[in-house]
């Protein structure tokens, strides 16, 4: 397992945009109020956001590699 140090400030600043993308993703692809017709509509939009947030993750972690 590898350490990453980095500025407190920094973590903060890279963490609140990669929510911010998520929240913004998820606003413009989304509808406030879902009615999901079906259990299997349901499941692909909770798979689509966790693979969203796995991909901001991943970018989140090169950027924070990358201010070691």
């Amino acid at each position: 397992m590898k350490n990453i140090i980095i500025k407190e400030e920094s973590f903060k600043d890279l963490f609140d945009d990669t929510l911010s993308k998520l929240e913004l993703v998820n606003l413009k692809n989304n509808p406030k109020n879902i009615i999901f017709e079906d259990r299997s509509e349901m499941l692909n939009w909770i798979d689509g956001l966790h693979r969203k947030f796995h991909y901001e993750v991943c970018l989140l972690k090169e950027r924070l590699e990358k201010t070691e």
